[in-house]
Order: structure tokens, then sequence, then C-alpha cells
């Protein structure tokens, strides 16, 4: 079935935007102008944005968080499908100079980088990795599905962080292809929480006894 439009309107005094909307929906920016350089956005005042099962052209997600939400501290994107060209699934960038705090969970989709000196909080899952630049960054929660590898053969990218200290307030990690890069990335973390799945092991053909762990 063919998701059904809804488009978002500028909404220059919205300090806060929850779009809860279920994944029968398309979200739409065809009612905001497009962005202009040195502009203000189409969203002032905003600070916290949530947008969760949906699907939205990866252009105008990235648009909407990156250029028509100049004062935008908190983002959440759960759930949320992108689109490509002719509805595929896509990928897209986020790059905003006021975000501190970043929840985002994809579906059929990734996130290919965030830019945002001001990061302090980033809790992430998907199928693969990013690059994140962000030299505030003091909370890290990154969980991927439990292979490190996708169906095809190959391998899932990692998580990447660049221009972060090399300590951290949190980590949790539940990750099998990113727990190696990122216990060596940081020298001294507050509080580590680490969950690996272990797969079952017969010891049957080891002592002869026909039961697993």
């Amino acid at each position: 079935m063919e998701a059904l439009p809804i488009d978002l309107l500028a909404m220059e005094r919205a300090t806060s935007i929850v779009l809860d909307l279920g994944h029968r929906f398309r979200l739409r920016l065809m009612m905001i102008p497009p962005p202009v350089a040195g502009g203000s956005g189409a969203f002032t005042k905003l600070t916290a944005l949530t947008i969760i099962t949906a699907a939205v052209e990866s252009r105008d997600l990235e648009a909407l968080v990156s250029s028509h939400c100049p004062r935008l501290e908190r983002l959440s994107i759960i759930g949320v499908k992108l689109l490509g060209g002719g509805g595929a699934a896509s990928s897209f960038s986020i790059r905003s100079d006021s975000l501190t705090s970043l929840y985002i969970h994809l579906r059929d989709s990734s996130l290919e980088e965030v830019v945002a000196p001001r990061l302090e909080k980033l809790h992430a899952s998907g199928d693969t990795g990013f690059h994140v630049a962000a030299p505030m960054l003091a909370e890290v929660s990154w969980q991927d599905v439990h292979r490190a590898y996708l169906s095809n053969g190959v391998r899932r990218r990692p998580l990447k962080i660049a221009g972060a200290a090399r300590s951290l307030r949190r980590l949790c990690i539940t990750s099998p292809c990113s727990v190696g890069y990122l216990l060596q990335r940081f020298d001294a973390v507050d509080w580590l929480d680490l969950t690996l799945a272990v797969p079952q092991v017969s010891l049957e053909s080891a002592c002869g006894m026909p039961f697993w762990i």
C-alpha cells in the first residue's frame, strides 16, 4: 500500500514538535520554501524535534534538520524510513551548529555523517554505522544487530568518531562490529555498559554432554 502524504508546514513560533505518524504516512516538505543561504529557516525557535515511524525523502529530512532549524538542540528520529529517487531506501547526513543531543534509529535506511560541534549525547542504533564529528561528545550509546555481516556477506560499517576527546562520561555498546574500535577510541570512561551476543555452543562434541550454553 502506498504511503499517504502529509505536508509539514512552516511554524516559526514552535519550540517543540513531535510527529508520530505511523508507517502508512509519508512526510513531505513541499509547503516549506527551500532553504536560502544566510536565511533563518522555517523553524526559527524550534529546539526539540521528534519524528517517529514515518517515510520521508532523505533530501527533505536533511534540509529540515540541517537548514531549517537553526536553534535545534534535541533531535530524535525513530523508525523512520528514508526514501530516495523512485521511493527506494536512501541515506542522509546531519549538520547542525546547535544540536546537543541526538537519538536516532533508522529502518531500511542509513545515516552517513553527523557534523555537530556542540553535540554531547549520541544514542544510535541501526544496521550500519556512520561518521561522527563532535568535539564535545561526552555520552555514546551504540546498538546494532548482533551480526557483523550483512546477508550478502558484506561486513557492516562500524561507527566512527572524529574530533572528540579521549574520555567519556558514559559509553554503552551492543555491537559486534564496533566494540573493538570504540574501546580503543577512548582511554577513560566513567560508566561502561557492554553487552555482546554469545552464540550457542554445543558441548556434546567436546565432552559428550547433550546440552547447550
